[in-house]
């Protein structure tokens, strides 16, 4: 008998699901890309019915059905009624509705509560040492933000002064995936990571905060239950069976955010490297012990995927994504088959691209400063440039994001990377990684992390191994390791701050 998993990966571009194989083999998979909407919003239904057919193809012919099923997912908010039907348009990560509102309430301006129309402050916590501190900040440590950030929490407070009709239908307040394992499942259910991104999560506590959330003017009962990401939260239902293709019964465990299972995939329970999962954004963690033991404001803190752990950084905003964009805006079409002779010419540029920089975030920045109005730029174009200049200034204007990032996590730089997802695949991008951040980059060798980690939820869940770390030992592979080419890391590290200097000029 083969032993294996459903597993699916829902990107910000794409979803993708796979038959995984105990020992981390995929066995089968497709993938769609998403149809893109204005504004970075979603159509919850078309993301449905997208993986219906996608878990049709991957199970079509199976001899053995899988033992359980897995879904990462990109942060976002769906808004649900009871028949678990969206009630309003997906929001994306850098949707900034209703944040001035939840700052007002939170710092103990007027906030409408739910159930009542008294204004109040947020009672985070008792004890002396929270105090002192005011409403506002007191809140933020609660949620490990440094600071607030779009989430179902604003959305919601947004919705019920603006739209209140819509906020009067939502039942249920998910993130991307969790409204798919509603669908799959008929439960309602989240996984306490993608809980953090509400702004309605205790993080220490691993537990919904009653109080910030009713200060926001916000019902709390809108919020699930929120398990680790390898509870089994449900199972699929006999209609859900009959539209995907997949056994009536299947567990189906809660999952997690796609940056950190892919995290997870990579770097287990590991606490003595950054890691890196770079797709369409980088998403960095390092892994803690003891959530006391950071500073609070300086990086996102969040239940980390495996039990009594935490996850300390966050996701940045666009990277590799942007270099897709401008390849696509310089009417190169898709980045996935650029000729060899670019990849080759942009290879061959010296650090700097001949005087031309990029900041590579047309969509908003998040971690490690969380300006959400920030926009992309280009400067220094001149007659001599060419397509490969600004792909590879786009490149070079990726990994200096991720080194804001890096150098806020490890201020020192002592901790190697690990770099999994798309920049994995190219030695030629890890060695430019290692030389723009200063630092060594382990890569791995398997290019799926998201995906992969949403296996090992679903192993572990399926009793195959005894937890997530026993099943990520398992799944680990091979890592090649990248060292910074001294000469090029100092070139770098004069471009850095020229590029720092420049971005900070720039209007947000």
């Amino acid at each position: 008998m083969t032993v294996a998993v459903c597993a699916v990966d829902v990107g910000t571009s794409g979803t993708r699901a796979a038959i995984v194989r105990a020992d981390g083999v995929i066995v089968r998979s497709a993938r769609r890309a998403h149809p893109g909407t204005a504004g970075g919003g979603f159509d919850p239904a078309e993301r449905w019915r997208l993986l219906a057919g996608l878990l049709r193809e991957v199970t079509d012919g199976l001899r053995e059905p899988p033992m359980a099923l897995g879904i990462a997912g990109h942060v976002g908010c769906v808004l649900a009624d009871d028949a678990g039907d969206p009630v309003i348009e997906g929001a994306s990560w850098s949707d900034a509705r209703g944040i001035d509102l939840v700052r007002r309430a939170w710092a103990g301006g007027p906030a409408r509560r739910a159930g009542g129309d008294d204004a109040r402050r947020p009672d985070c916590g008792e004890g002396p040492e929270r105090g002192p501190e005011p409403g506002l900040e007191r809140a933020l440590r609660v949620t490990g933000r440094p600071e607030l950030s779009g989430g179902a929490v604003p959305l919601l407070a947004w919705l019920t002064e603006n739209r209140p009709e819509v906020a009067r239908k939502a039942r249920w307040a998910l993130s991307p995936k969790d409204h798919l394992i509603l669908r799959l499942t008929g439960v309602a259910a989240t996984d306490v990571t993608s809980a953090a991104y509400t702004l309605g999560f205790d993080v220490a506590a691993r537990e919904w905060s009653v109080p910030l959330i009713e200060a926001a003017g916000v019902d709390p009962g809108l919020f699930p239950p929120a398990y680790d990401a390898s509870e089994v939260v449900g199972a699929v239902t006999a209609e859900a069976a009959e539209a995907t293709g997949l056994p009536a019964g299947l567990p189906v465990v809660a999952g997690g955010p796609d940056g950190t299972a892919g995290a997870a995939a990579v770097l287990g329970a590991r606490t003595d490297v950054i890691v890196d999962v770079a797709g369409t954004t980088d998403v960095l963690n390092r892994v803690l012990t003891d959530p006391g033991g950071v500073a609070a404001g300086v990086a996102v803190l969040n239940p980390y995927v495996m039990p009594g752990l935490w996850a300390w950084g966050g996701p940045t905003g666009m990277t590799g994504g942007a270099v897709a964009y401008l390849h696509r805006l310089l009417g190169l079409g898709d980045l996935a088959q650029a000729p060899p002779e670019l990849t080759a010419a942009m290879a061959r540029l010296p650090p700097g691209c001949a005087g031309l920089s990029v900041v590579p975030l047309v969509s908003g920045s998040r971690f490690p400063d969380w300006r959400p109005a920030e926009r992309g730029a280009l400067w220094g174009l001149a007659e001599h440039h060419t397509p490969a200049h600004v792909l590879r200034a786009t490149q070079e204007g990726a990994a200096y994001v991720v080194r804001t990032g890096l150098d806020r996590i490890d201020p020192h730089a002592t901790m190697p990377v690990l770099l999994a997802g798309g920049a994995a695949r190219s030695a030629e991008l890890c060695q430019l990684r290692a030389d723009a951040t200063g630092r060594p980059v382990l890569a791995g060798a398997e290019p799926d992390a998201s995906l992969l980690g949403a296996a090992l939820f679903a192993l572990a869940g399926a009793g195959v191994y005894a937890d997530a770390p026993t099943a990520q030992s398992h799944l680990a592979t091979a890592t090649s390791r990248f060292e910074p080419d001294p000469v090029r890391a100092d070139q770098h590290t004069g471009l850095y701050e020229r590029w720092l200097r420049t971005r900070a000029s720039l209007p947000a």
